[in-house]
C-alpha cells in the first residue's frame, strides 16, 4: 500500500531557520528543502490537521504572531521515484560496442 506524504511550507527568518529545522525532526519530519525564505518539510502523517497544529506551535516559539493559517500543506502522492526516472531515458548507442 502506497502512503502519501505531506509537505508543509513554512516561511521563517534565516536567523532561526536552523533551530526550527532541528526541532521539526523531533516532530517526525523526514526531510527539509530550503528555498529562499521558505522551508519545504516532508512528513509521513495520517492527520494533516494535527500536524498543522503541532508545526504551528513549534514555529510560534521562534516567530511570535505565527498562526496555523500561515502554513501551506500539500499532499504528495507516493511514487516509486527509483523506477519512475527511467521513463524519461532511452538507451542510445555510442560507437559500435557501447550502449548507454
Amino acid at each position: 500500500m502506497d502512503k502519501n506524504w505531506i509537505t508543509v511550507h513554512i516561511k521563517v527568518d534565516e536567523k532561526v531557520r536552523d533551530a526550527v529545522s532541528a526541532e521539526l525532526f523531533t516532530l517526525g519530519c523526514t526531510g527539509i528543502e530550503e528555498n529562499n525564505a521558505t522551508l519545504y518539510v516532508a512528513f509521513s502523517a495520517d492527520n494533516p490537521q494535527t500536524l498543522r497544529q503541532r508545526v504551528a506551535l513549534l514555529v510560534k516559539k521562534y516567530r511570535p504572531g505565527f498562526s496555523e493559517d500561515d502554513l501551506v500543506l500539500e499532499t504528495v502522492k507516493a511514487e516509486n521515484w527509483n523506477e519512475n526516472w527511467k521513463e524519461n531515458f532511452r538507451p542510445f548507442r555510442l560507437g559500435r560496442h557501447i550502449v548507454i
